[in-house]
């Protein structure tokens, strides 16, 4: 059964997605870039513990594979499909600068103990004694468990990080708040965006994005025209050009920001890049460099 062109109009898709090469191939670039970007912070300017692993290894490697995605989907055509990829961009990089910004060893630690808090709750949950895995059999009996011993190890190697003394603290506070940040005074995603005078992009762009990803917004699907109804097609590209160009956008001023804090002395030489190789399909023609660009 081939699908219903009403629906997903694959040939169409592709042929939009060929319509956008000269943008995606600028997106590659930067992809391309930001894979040489993090080798060489790493090696050139930072060690490799965490205030470091976090921001460089774990949040702009995010952005990076984000980009990637969303480039490899956009060749297929596929619209609404980015959508969750761009707005978890979007977050890697604000996270990313907010650890950047000051206390960047208690910043990216805490959020490295918060990570490791959550895969504790979730190896305790793959025990055979847990509630949440009884539940998950009545479900799906055939699933298949790791061993038991190999839960236990991955706890025990969870818990000998978490009992290290610089961890104390940080656990205990942990525990007591949702957003990993909270215990350093943002409690959110919208409060990190405000402290980092972002909140208008919070409202405006992630809003948007956040629509699709939770499930929240049917005109992304579906529109009522009088007393018909039009299903918008599965990869449906209307807003494909504008995302990816914020995706670009987003990712580039991540790399500008790793740069500034890192290597101060690439600065002009990433300008001239940008400027090079990436403003054409990105700016329109006499726009000016965005401020984040250091010339």
């Amino acid at each position: 059964m081939s699908a219903n062109n009403k629906v997903l109009d694959r040939q169409a898709a592709t042929a939009f997605g060929t319509s956008l090469s000269r943008e995606i191939e600028v997106a590659e670039s930067i992809v391309d870039y930001g894979t040489h970007l993090i080798v060489r912070l790493m090696h050139y300017s930072a060690d490799s513990s965490i205030q470091h692993l976090v921001p460089i290894c774990s949040l702009a490697k995010q952005t990076i594979t984000m980009l990637d995605g969303i480039t490899t989907l956009l060749r297929s055509g596929c619209g609404i499909a980015i959508y969750p990829l761009s707005r978890s961009l979007w977050e890697a990089d604000l996270q990313m600068t907010w650890v950047l910004e000051t206390d960047q060893e208690l910043r990216a630690r805490t959020y490295w103990v918060a990570h490791l808090l959550k895969e504790l709750r979730r190896c305790e949950s793959e025990r055979q004694s847990s509630e949440a895995r009884k539940k998950i059999k009545q479900s799906y009996p055939t699933m298949q468990w790791r061993e038991e011993s190999a839960i236990a190890s991955e706890i025990a190697n969870i818990e000998a990080v978490l009992d290290r003394p610089e961890h104390a603290a940080i656990r205990t506070a942990a525990k007591r708040s949702g957003f990993w940040a909270a215990s350093l005074g943002v409690g959110s995603f919208e409060a990190m965006a405000q402290k980092l005078d972002r909140w208008p992009e919070y409202e405006v762009l992630y809003r948007t994005l956040s629509g699709v990803v939770h499930s929240t917004n049917p005109g992304a699907h579906v529109r009522k025209q009088g007393v018909d109804l039009r299903i918008n097609d599965i990869r449906d590209p209307s807003a494909s050009l504008r995302i990816l160009t914020m995706s670009c956008y987003w990712t580039i001023r991540g790399f500008a920001n790793l740069i500034q804090h890192y290597r101060p002395e690439e600065q002009r030489a990433f300008a001239q890049r940008y400027a090079r190789e990436w403003r054409s399909a990105l700016l329109p023609d006499g726009e000016p460099l965005p401020s984040w660009i250091q010339t």
